[in-house]
């Protein structure tokens, strides 16, 4: 992604309400929150145009303070969200993925001299309130205080103590990371390179393309589904979600692993399920219709992304537009290999797969033939043709029901897209990282050969991302993580 296909897909010019990244012109990396602290910024910098395959953490949106230059109510939704991005503008910087803002730090890097380091805060009064706000200034002569930001202008942000967003290039430039392939040249499963540089507040500029990902829709939620919105899908004979298990740890890597999973030949017919489900619809009613989808309580492994094959571009989903499918809790995407055979597994791949990977949602009624709303039916096709098939039994459900492929449509197979009651992003900020914690401790142990006394630090990250794990989980008011008793801990 770039500026001239930001710029082709939007407006002219920006306005607040767009959610945009971040991109460091010099160093060629976007700003994004850490994977491993939610709380930490930094800039990934990996192979020319390509993007980080997390990059639901690099989306952002700005946010206006109020400025002589421009009169309207901060708080009023409806007037910031048609209210052009002017240079000159003071506004804070809002990390859409964590809700969180980006603020200055008197933290003094130790890479750089005179730069202080970047923080995300959730906390925007007292002491971190001006360390929050950022003025809009331009880098070229061309543009002057007042002027509309247009989707190809280069800004500098400048802080309330003169020092500018900074990216060291030098860091940069000692990396080489900008000379290595992106992943699309790469055999199937190899990883594309990214690696972080520090983001810091300094004297010197760095400039930056504000890209937009999707144009303002303000704060409620719209009445289409859109790009990057977290879903679930409900089988509408099944009453039963596309889900998978609780998944294993891949010690070589330190991710979760999810297994393939034999989908069968592809006569559809109804075949007995596959010994290993994986992946598979988990019936979630008594099948007496008599539910809200949308107040259902779902396991996160229910939860799933849907992308653009860009990965940057936003916008409503459509009908009969390819896409990626990825699951959210893994952070793997579904795609289907196929065998020699005839037949296919269905694979949660750790890289999003052009030729494998792509799906559309085919209306299943009139009403949903020109948009994805909440509560419409789909059925899922693959870019083979081939169509997501649930093998339901006659005398009804009550365990997994088998995932598998058919080559015809089959009505039965409809799909409800819905929004879950919950927000799935406040468990994944808190729980993420203290899981990932464990199986940097796991991963590490197991190479010293099981000692602990080489691991002190590992041991107490590990301690206390148990007592964080079971504080979230049993929801209970004891101090003393071991003597609390409440939710019992599930998925």
């Amino acid at each position: 992604g770039g500026p001239a296909e930001a710029a082709a897909a939007h407006s002219e010019f920006l306005t607040y309400g767009d959610t945009i990244d971040l991109f460091a012109n010099e160093a060629k990396g976007f700003l994004t929150s850490s994977v491993d602290d939610p709380a930490s910024l930094e800039v990934l910098v990996g192979p020319t145009d390509d993007i980080p395959l997390n990059f639901e953490l690099c989306v952002f949106s700005l946010h206006p303070i109020e400025s002589p230059q421009n009169t309207l109510e901060e708080d009023n939704p409806a007037a910031s969200q048609v209210r052009p991005i002017l240079y000159g503008d003071t506004v804070r910087i809002f990390h859409e993925y964590s809700e969180r803002w980006l603020t200055s730090t008197h933290v003094m890097s130790r890479k750089h001299i005179n730069c202080f380091l970047m923080a995300l805060t959730d906390q925007i009064e007292g002491k971190l309130l001006t360390s929050t706000m950022f003025k809009i200034i331009p880098s070229k002569k061309l543009r002057r205080q007042g002027d509309r930001v247009r989707t190809i202008d280069q800004v500098l942000f400048l802080t309330c103590d003169a020092q500018y967003i900074y990216v060291n290039p030098e860091e940069v430039a000692a990396l080489g990371a900008n000379t290595r392939p992106s992943f699309e040249a790469m055999p199937d499963e190899s990883r594309a390179v990214w690696t972080s540089v520090e983001l810091s507040t300094c004297p010197k500029p760095c400039t930056w393309f504000l890209e937009v990902c999707d144009e303002g829709v303000g704060a409620e939620p719209t009445p289409e589904i859109r790009i990057r919105e977290i879903v679930a899908f409900l089988h509408k004979e099944a009453d039963a979600v596309l889900t998978s298990p609780p998944f294993s740890l891949d010690y070589d890597n330190g991710l979760p692993q999810v297994a393939m999973v034999e989908a069968g030949p592809f006569d559809g017919n109804q075949a007995s399920p596959p010994a290993d489900l994986n992946l598979c619809f988990m019936p979630v009613t008594d099948g007496h219709h008599t539910y809200d989808p949308a107040r259902l309580t779902l396991s996160s492994n229910a939860l799933w992304l849907i992308e653009h094959p860009a990965r940057n571009r936003g916008g409503p989903v459509l009908p009969l537009q390819a896409y990626l499918l990825r699951h959210l809790s893994s952070h793997r995407y579904l795609t289907v290999d196929f065998g020699e055979d005839g037949s296919a597994k269905f694979v949660m791949s750790a890289e999003p797969n052009q030729m494998k990977g792509l799906f559309q949602l085919a209306p299943a009624d009139t009403r949903s033939a020109t948009k994805v709303s909440p509560s419409s039916y789909f059925q899922i096709q693959h870019s083979s043709g081939l169509w997501l098939h649930a093998v339901t039994s006659s005398g009804g459900q009550t365990g997994p029901v088998a995932l598998t492929l058919s080559s015809t449509s089959i009505y039965g197979d409809a799909l409800m897209v819905f929004r879950p009651a919950m927000n799935p992003k406040i468990i994944l900020q808190t729980v993420e990282p203290n899981v990932r914690a464990l199986y940097n401790f796991i991963t590490h142990f197991r190479v010293s050969g099981g000692s602990l006394e080489a691991l002190p630090e590992l041991v107490k990250s590990a301690n206390k991302a148990l007592a964080n794990l079971i504080m979230i989980c049993t929801q209970s008011d004891d101090p003393d993580p071991l003597q609390r008793t409440g939710v019992p801990i599930r998925d």
